[in-house]
């Protein structure tokens, strides 16, 4: 019960940033050309691990928390796929980390961030995340840890393998053969 599934293809310490993010550009149906700045309240413990200022590949990509900003504002997701060195180098990506400003607060924990997006017409966008989305107190729903498993088991196994495998992990305590699971994956080598 006191597990945490990142939503987010990145570092724990940057998924309350990245959740302020979506949040805001969502409820106000923001785009990138529509901001003027970003500031963003980090915890000590996301400034130490994941405030890596220019990325150079998709792995330096996931500690940092202005290029996770950028991807949330641009795509409103931040999955697997945005985290390939290409990416980094995306003009329109790098366009938006230059408007971000991340700062420490002492008195923020691990799983906080508040963020503020001035906009180009002058008015202010504030949104304090207390418990992102996965954390226990914020949990996915099922429909999105299915999603994310989805997506992740996409590159080994086929639509079909993944769609069987999750049926029977949907019905695991029925299972009388953990074994079954083991096909499932097993039988899908080299034949994805």
């Amino acid at each position: 019960m006191g597990v945490t599934f990142k939503p987010f293809a990145s570092c724990l310490y940057t998924q309350p940033a990245i959740d302020g993010v979506i949040h805001l550009r969502n409820e106000h149906r923001l785009r990138p050309e529509d901001v003027e700045t970003i500031q963003c309240r980090v915890s000590k413990f996301c400034m130490d691990a994941a405030c890596k200022p220019n990325p150079q590949t998709g792995l330096e990509g996931k500690f940092s928390t202005s290029y996770c900003i950028a991807i949330a504002l641009i795509e409103g997701k931040a999955g697997e796929d945005l985290f390939q060195d290409m990416m980094t180098r995306n003009p329109s990506i790098k366009a938006v980390m230059k408007k971000v400003r991340v700062e420490e607060r002492k008195e923020l924990k691990e799983d906080q961030a508040e963020i503020t997006i001035r906009l180009r017409n002058g008015k202010s966008l504030k949104y304090k995340v207390e418990h992102p989305l996965g954390d226990p107190k914020n949990p996915l729903s099922d429909q999105a840890l299915e999603e994310k498993a989805r997506i992740l088991l996409r590159s080994v196994l086929s639509k079909e393998r993944v769609d069987s495998l999750l049926k029977k992990l949907w019905a695991f305590e029925s299972i009388e053969n953990v074994g079954e699971l083991a096909w499932v994956v097993t039988k899908a080598k080299g034949r994805r």
